[in-house]
């Protein structure tokens, strides 16, 4: 039996069968090679293509896995910061001999969370920042970060302590630029206009307040007038009644006065060059008045509500605490004659209260007898306005002793007139015969209608022989 031997094609072969088949249809090698990264290309597209879902949504998860982790990592990264810059700052206060004392201690707080919280955050994984392709970093170091931010979330005490810390120290600083800003400050009559530290009294019966050129913060300072006022030494002057002309600075003071006693009780310092006072429990005020439309109340409802709490506040105070009190023009929602009587009882009452010290701005001029009336417990203090010779008016914006004379609320209009720019006579005209009528005629109930000339034709003006 023969065996017919198997034909077998060596790789040479195959490779020309291979070429000269190609030749055949028209293809050169080089296109082959085009053809085969053809395929190549078409078929990873199509596995992209039929992956592409799964990758999507790994992507979407992998990224809002890698924010997460990003803003935990942030949040317990900056609190951390900011804890080891407050060390620093305590180290420097804490070497100076001038600010040794008002810090004895750090976070005095040993929790084991806080402390925890040091712990992680000083490992090697909050070395440095990460980016979204430091894929082993948020494989490797989520758990730890996590953990970090939730002991930070168990420590609100020790970040209370933290914002304590800084809001002191910014405080001090604020403070201390102030008073370096103006400590050689005058305004343009060249009376110092300066910020100092507060001497506070202590034992002292009556509540005090002695100031050398105290001034109002929120006017600038080459424009302001500084005063000068003592209140309450060996219990007298302790209460103030203050009249004058409008816009002569009446209100100006009451608010210096209570600016610079907020200020010297929060921050130790106050706008003026020398301040000495005794610590107020209550510091209260009823300075402007609206009518309360949401409520149902009128001003004067509104006036009486809140003198009501005022008193009802000193009455519950205990008598060895001081309280302040600043009033602009009690009652101007009534009558007259109710506000004055109104007014002048609340005095009375408050005069009897050796834990009270009370400044009250006021045209009621029956009220300037209440000095007479206590004693000295009332003093009468006064802003003037000058009227020069061409008719305009200088306010030399001084409190000093005394009642108020001036009446300038005519000579007021006419300038709030040349404000706005009027040059209708007609309204210069009822100004004028305003202020020449003002001692010589009633307005009683309407009677019957009067002439153009008479301004307001549904009253009548009976005149006084």
């Amino acid at each position: 039996m023969t065996t017919t031997p198997v034909k077998t094609i060596n790789d040479q072969d195959l490779v020309k069968k291979a070429n000269t088949l190609l030749t055949h249809c028209g293809y050169l090698p080089q296109e082959r090679n085009k053809i085969y990264n053809k395929i190549a290309i078409l078929g990873l597209v199509a596995i992209v293509a039929l992956a592409l879902p799964t990758l999507e949504m790994s992507y979407k998860d992998y990224m809002a896995n890698y924010l997460d982790l990003k803003n935990l990592f942030d949040s317990v990264q900056s609190p951390y910061n900011i804890y080891q810059a407050a060390k620093d700052m305590f180290a420097l206060l804490a070497g100076q001999p001038e600010t040794r004392h008002l810090y004895t201690s750090f976070i005095p707080s040993q929790a084991p969370a806080w402390k925890h919280f040091l712990k992680l955050v000083t490992s090697r994984t909050f070395k440095k920042s990460f980016g979204p392709f430091d894929l082993e970093f948020v494989r490797k170091n989520h758990g730890e970060v996590v953990q970090a931010y939730e002991c930070l979330t168990k420590s609100q005490a020790e970040i209370g302590e933290l914002i304590r810390f800084y809001g002191e120290i910014d405080a001090y600083v604020s403070m201390a630029t102030l008073v370096k800003e103006f400590s050689g400050t005058n305004n343009n009559q060249g009376t110092p206009v300066r910020y100092s530290a507060v001497e506070f009294i202590e034992d002292s019966k009556y509540p005090r307040f002695e100031a050398e050129y105290y001034w109002n913060p929120m006017f600038k300072s080459e424009k302001v007038i500084p005063n000068i006022i003592n209140l309450g030494k060996d219990g007298l002057a302790r209460n103030v009644i203050v009249t004058g002309a409008n816009a002569g600075g009446k209100s100006g003071n009451l608010k210096a006065i209570l600016t610079g006693i907020i200020l010297a009780q929060t921050f130790g310092f106050a706008p003026a060059q020398k301040l000495k006072m005794t610590v107020f429990s209550n510091i209260l005020a009823t300075l402007k008045s609206n009518d309360d439309a949401a409520n149902n109340k009128s001003r004067f409802q509104v006036e009486a509500y809140e003198m009501a709490k005022v008193m009802q506040r000193i009455l519950d105070t205990a008598s060895h605490k001081f309280t302040a009190v600043f009033s602009d023009e009690l009652f101007a929602g009534t009558e007259v004659d109710p506000a004055i009587a109104l007014s002048r009882r609340i005095c009375l009452s408050i005069a009897g209260m050796d834990n009270v010290m009370y400044m009250l701005a006021t045209h009621y001029k029956d009220l300037t007898k209440l000095e007479v009336l206590t004693h000295g417990v009332f003093k009468n203090f006064k802003v003037e306005v000058i009227k020069l010779p061409d008719g305009s008016l200088f306010r030399p914006y001084k409190l000093v002793e005394g009642i108020g004379g001036t009446n300038i609320a005519f000579d007021v209009f006419l300038e709030q007139l040349g404000e706005i720019g009027s040059k209708t006579d007609y309204l210069y005209n009822m100004v004028q015969q305003a202020k020449d009528d003002q001692h010589s005629f009633e307005l009683l109930n309407p009677v019957k209608t009067l002439g153009k000339e008479a301004f307001f034709t549904d009253r009548k003006y009976v005149y006084k022989k």
